[in-house]
């Protein structure tokens, strides 16, 4: 089997990623349940709208 079809090295994973701040008297989940999993030679990026989250990630 060639190089490039073997299994690529995971490296970085991350599960079950929740963020939860408590204000005013309420409970907001800004992030709830995200994973994800980057392998050698892949680039990860992360977009969404204003405000939804991704910077607590």
């Amino acid at each position: 089997m060639e190089e490039t079809l073997k299994k690529k090295d995971k490296i970085l994973s991350a599960a079950d990623i929740r963020t939860t701040f408590h204000t005013h008297g309420r409970t907001v989940q800004a992030v709830r349940g995200v994973s994800l999993y980057v392998e050698s030679g892949e680039i990860l990026a992360v977009v969404g709208e204003s405000g939804s989250g991704k910077v607590y990630l």
